[in-house]
């Protein structure tokens, strides 16, 4: 009778690190036994993907999720608002999803976690700072008046050519075409452009139109075509977390078995002793690991990569990832609204020189008039501010699929993974939780979190 040696966790670790360091292919039994061995995880980073991938190791690993700000979520921030004595919870960074521009999310919090969610189906103005009539008010099934208004038939016929040309973008995977080219190359007035097009591209990431024309026009048109709703006059098919996406982190991070989450304790600290990783928070406490999963975004993880040996090539990668500052207020000052309050929309887009800055309208799904509006341009901050918030948005160039590619090609070497949306397809909550999947299915196979979001 034959007798299978078994193989200890730390013999493995070991055996894979051995194998790392040589460039070799571990036997399968071998990778196998690395998979299924309990291992220490540290993931640096309490935003979407970090939290995502502590869930879907949980129970196959032990882990250690540390995260730099008071509370775990990253841009999943939410406010509790009351206006009116109506209370509301206002999504302060991310906000948005819907089954179409974000599948896998949406499964996660309709289907998996239960989380309550809320039509918040689009409209869309576009005005200009100064001009009492906008440019542009989109039409729906449940304002069908600018369909019959002729000072709008123009900008509408034209966002008609946009959205059929950038379909083709999408469906080509063209993540090399410059969104300055893509506008550039379409059969629209000079007008169309500068008044309509530019400024409502630049505005949904509140980008300026010189930035926004460095973007490719792949990550432009992501969403527009992706959030399309069904029919001519459907409303984009967007949703938001009835209480938050704060709502969809406590349920990712409650009820774990084999997670440690610190807030208020930012990754300082990295190094390499073996076969193990030491990572060092700001609190002063030393965590010991076997694999270190960067969920934090590339301007962080580079320098704290850049701590061990030999990284000086991962360092530039992630320095390909470009970022710009941003503003929002949560406020309940109308003062960036149309004039004519029936000209309103749930996306506003106020153009003022070269800055077309946006403001969210909470009325057109939730019945309270609390606007989310990007302010880093602003002449004037608006009235009855409730809170400001400063992010760092990505500016998604044609570089971005090639710096993608990159960085995969650094995913697992070493034992350490890469997390987060600028890593899969363009920054969404979706991309984050794509890319905390695609980590768990290599190093956590049989996690039953992971089957229930991939079955």
């Amino acid at each position: 009778m034959s007798h299978q040696p078994e193989i200890s966790r730390r013999s493995v670790l070991g055996l894979a690190a051995a194998a790392g360091v040589a460039g070799l292919a571990l036997p399968g039994t071998a990778q196998a036994a690395v998979r299924a061995a309990r291992q220490r995880v540290v993931v640096i980073g309490g935003g979407v993907a970090g939290v995502s991938t502590a869930w879907l190791l949980d129970g196959q690993h032990d882990v250690v999720l540390l995260e730099s700000g008071p509370e775990l979520g990253g841009h999943a921030r939410s406010l509790d608002v009351t206006i009116d004595g109506r209370h509301i919870a206002v999504d302060a960074g991310a906000q948005y999803f819907g089954p179409k521009s974000h599948p896998t999310y949406w499964k996660l919090l309709t289907q998996v976690l239960h989380v309550p969610t809320v039509p918040a189906p689009m409209n869309l103005t576009v005005s200009k700072r100064g001009v009492e009539r906008p440019v542009l008010v989109s039409p729906d099934s449940n304002r069908v008046w600018p369909l019959f208004d002729p000072l709008y038939w123009g900008a509408l016929v034209s966002m008609a050519v946009f959205t059929d040309r950038g379909k083709q973008i999408l469906a080509g995977n063209d993540r090399t075409t410059s969104a300055v080219d893509f506008i550039n190359s379409l059969a629209v007035a000079q007008w169309v452009r500068d008044d309509l097009l530019f400024p409502l591209c630049g505005a949904m990431f509140g980008f300026s139109v010189p930035q926004v024309k460095e973007m490719s026009a792949f990550s432009v048109l992501a969403f527009v075509i992706r959030g399309l709703g069904d029919g001519f006059l459907a409303p984009y098919d967007y949703h938001n977390a009835t209480d938050g996406l704060r709502a969809v982190v406590a349920a990712l991070s409650t009820g774990l078995t084999t997670v440690t989450s610190h807030v208020n304790a930012a990754a300082t600290g990295l190094s390499r002793q073996g076969a193990e990783y030491h990572v060092t928070d700001s609190a002063g406490r030393t965590h010991v690991a076997d694999h270190v999963v960067f969920a934090a975004p590339p301007y962080a993880t580079g320098p704290l990569a850049g701590q061990l040996a030999g990284t000086s090539g991962l360092v530039a990668t992630h320095q390909r990832f470009r970022y710009v500052p941003a503003r929002v207020a949560i406020h309940a000052d109308p003062a960036y609204m149309p004039v004519n309050r029936q000209d309103w929309s749930g996306f506003n887009v106020l153009t003022d020189g070269p800055y077309c800055e946006p403001s969210m309208w909470y009325g057109a799904f939730r019945d309270v008039s609390v606007f989310k509006s990007w302010v880093s341009h602003r002449a004037a901050l608006p009235a009855n501010t409730i809170a400001t918030y400063d992010y760092l948005h990505a500016l998604e160039t044609p570089d971005l699929a090639p710096a993608q590619s990159a960085l995969a090609g650094y995913q697992g070497g070493e034992r350490l993974w890469f997390a987060g949306a600028h890593t899969v397809d363009v920054a969404s909550q979706d991309s984050a939780l794509l890319s905390a999947i695609a980590i768990a299915k290599q190093i956590a196979p049989a996690s039953a979190n992971l089957a229930r979001i991939t079955a």
